[in-house]
């Protein structure tokens, strides 16, 4: 499974800076399914306004996360497979932020059965609990943290891309990755 924001990075930025009207930029941003025998892909969902950070959870259910709005999105699974359309689980966006441009990017499910998402722009990690509320923010050093990923088997301390300062960031979390899941429901431990 994979994203696809919707827009040409050509169109999405532009004088190196993010367009001006991004809240009400035409989007497309799709989910796909990729069948790695076949190598062949079909669209699972689409019309997404900048799709971004992927993750299956604790459940089985694949998560999505939409940059724009700052929603993110559960796909119910049932035996591997998807069983309906998406359905709203939560949102990350601060409610008393007064700045520009941000939104949700990289994502990943702790042991814990949180679900921790950088929030890009806003200087921060949301770490979401299975009711799909903001539970706590991990407060980043720099304003455009990225992606999330945890050390080596047992490492609890969660390792965050971050582009305003253009460094990784190291955080302890108390809890290890859940596994990575490739399709079905086998675990994979990178």
């Amino acid at each position: 499974y994979v994203t696809d924001s919707g827009m040409p990075m050509s169109e999405w930025v532009v004088d190196g800076a993010v367009r001006p009207d991004y809240e009400t930029a035409d989007f497309d941003g799709r989910v796909y399914q990729i069948d790695l025998a076949s190598g062949r892909g079909r669209i699972l969902d689409g019309g997404i306004r900048f799709t971004n950070g992927i993750a299956f959870g604790p459940d089985g259910h694949l998560y999505v996360n939409e940059m724009i709005s700052g929603d993110i999105f559960r796909y119910r699974f049932e035996q591997g497979a998807p069983t309906g359309e998406r359905e709203p689980f939560s949102n990350v966006m601060s409610k008393d932020w007064t700045g520009g441009f941000r939104g949700p990017d990289g994502m990943g499910f702790g042991e814990d059965g949180r679900l921790y998402c950088a929030v890009f722009g806003e200087g921060n990690i949301a770490v979401i609990g299975p009711d799909g509320r903001v539970e706590e923010r991990i407060a980043t050093e720099g304003a455009s943290p990225t992606n999330v990923a945890w050390g080596p088997d047992g490492d609890q301390r969660l390792f965050v891309t971050e582009h305003e300062l253009g460094q990784i960031e190291v955080y302890d979390t108390g809890t290890t990755a859940l596994p990575l899941y490739y399709g079905g429901s086998r675990p994979v431990r990178l």
